[in-house]
């Protein structure tokens, strides 16, 4: 059986917490932003006007379409909440 010396596990270990917390950011950062830029397309109709983060778990989004603005909770389950008429 092979034995590491205590240098060298240490090394792996801080390797390896390194490779996953690069991962992690790169997720992060992905999940962020790329969902403004996917949905938010030039010849789109939609267009996001505001993101208001409300815990970790839910996010409310003012989401706008032609000439009207909806307001979106996005949880576990997407629930709309209201719509506005933006002529008001």
């Amino acid at each position: 059986m092979l034995r590491m010396e205590p240098v060298n596990l240490l090394k792996s270990f801080l390797a390896l917490t390194f490779v996953l917390a690069i991962i992690g950011l790169i997720y992060f950062l992905f999940k962020k932003y790329m969902l403004q830029r996917i949905i938010a397309a030039k010849n789109s109709k939609f267009s996001i006007e505001e993101i208001l983060y409300i815990d970790q778990k839910r996010k409310l989004l003012s989401v706008k379409r032609e000439n009207k603005t909806y307001i979106l909770l996005l949880s576990n389950t997407d629930q709309l909440i209201e719509i506005i008429d933006s002529k008001l």
